[in-house]
């Protein structure tokens, strides 16, 4: 049978409803993936395609993966655990989602620099959390700055905060109608050569 090339792709899924675990785990088909931690002990739906793993609620989308086989793999998403971390920023460190943990080029040199500080752990998480607000390519140019400024310390994070703010665009007032000249002055360079000439003949 010919295939017509303007049809549909068959979007084939398994759907199974689960429970987000209390570490933001949902497990399927013996291997575990990470979903956004502010929906751990929620009820989702799990969708099992032949390549992928979505989890949504309410038509959102919490979690997306790769879909793994075999068995006793866990999918991490670093992003999912983010909001924990202002409580426990010691879990940077530490935590099994942030093993690896891919980061653009500046903000990844700024982790490590701070990591190696007393009190870096915050100062990374605030960083980290400034991402929601403003953008990752924002807070990453921001961290380049910092780093070529060689500002890697307590004030980094204001730096970061302040440099990712975008400049606010000027605002064109519009003159009433009642306030604009109904003849435009007009520039007369010659006044100043009168009065040079005066300067120059001792005239105040």
């Amino acid at each position: 049978m010919a295939h017509c090339a303007n049809a549909p792709l068959f979007d084939g899924y398994a759907q199974r409803c689960c429970k987000v675990s209390s570490t933001c785990i949902v497990t399927f088909d013996r291997n575990r993936y990470s979903v956004d931690c502010r929906y751990a002990h929620h009820p989702v739906n799990l969708r099992a395609y032949a390549r992928k793993i979505i989890i949504t609620t309410k038509d959102k989308v919490i979690g997306e993966h790769v879909r793994q086989f075999g068995r006793d793999k866990t999918m991490f998403t670093p992003w999912h655990y983010l909001p924990l971390l202002e409580r426990k920023p010691g879990a940077l460190r530490n935590g099994a989602p942030f093993y690896d943990w891919i980061l653009p080029d500046g903000i990844q040199k700024t982790r490590e620099l701070l990591m190696k500080q007393r009190g870096g752990d915050k100062q990374c998480v605030a960083i980290l959390l400034a991402i929601s607000q403003h953008s990752l390519e924002a807070v990453n140019v921001a961290c380049e700055l910092a780093l070529t400024d060689k500002v890697i310390s307590a004030e980094l994070h204001s730096k970061c905060t302040w440099s990712s703010h975008p400049t606010p665009l000027a605002v064109t007032v519009p003159t009433p109608d009642n306030l604009k000249l109904r003849q435009e002055p007009k520039s007369d360079c010659s006044r100043y050569d009168v009065l040079l000439r005066g300067i120059a003949h001792g005239i105040h």
